[in-house]
């Protein structure tokens, strides 16, 4: 089954000061760099990086 994303993604700056606390909280340090990545939308989890990933859908 093939699966096709498409959308554009918020930058971490626009995303809800209440979801990047949490996120900070979760991780347990705040978050102190953030790159968006302008394609390749996937359901599959990123590998080969110790850098933590943060994935939403609405």
């Amino acid at each position: 089954m093939a699966v096709h994303g498409s959308g554009s993604r918020m930058p971490w700056g626009d995303v809800p000061a209440s979801l990047r606390a949490a996120v900070d909280d979760l991780l347990g340090s705040p978050v102190v760099d953030a790159v968006s990545q302008p394609a390749g939308f996937s359901p599959a989890p990123p590998t080969g990086s110790r850098r933590p990933t943060v994935r939403a859908r609405s």
